[in-house]
């Protein structure tokens, strides 16, 4: 579950979170979040994200007999 926190920061972190923000290409919202969750990582508080790799062997799969039918999808 999701919830907001607010908090005060000096112009100049503010104008620091922006520019991080432009430069990654995302919001201040996130650019905070990711640096508190990455220090409650540091600390413990928290699991560190695994990455999955998920293997499919497609050698198997005849392309040729699947429907072409996308209106399922949509």
């Amino acid at each position: 579950m999701k919830t907001t926190v607010n908090f005060r920061v000096t112009y100049d972190v503010k104008e620091q979170l922006e520019f991080l923000a432009e430069e990654e290409g995302s919001s201040i919202s996130d650019v905070v979040r990711e640096i508190i969750i990455q220090h409650l990582r540091d600390q413990g508080l928290i699991e560190a994200q695994t990455e999955r790799v998920i293997e499919i062997d497609l050698s198997q799969v005849n392309f040729r007999s699947l429907n072409n039918n996308t209106e399922n999808y949509e």
